[in-house]
């Protein structure tokens, strides 16, 4: 899951630096991915 994670930031790393409105986003979900990897264990 880790390394899905670190592809999918890698992939969308160009359109990020583009939009800020993107990064925000991204880092929301990554944390809300995060969150919800932690509250399975």
């Amino acid at each position: 899951m880790m390394m899905d994670t670190q592809r999918l930031r890698n992939a969308q790393w160009p359109a990020i630096c583009n939009n800020l409105h993107s990064r925000i986003a991204a880092e929301a979900a990554l944390r809300c991915m995060m969150r919800a990897m932690a509250r399975q264990r």
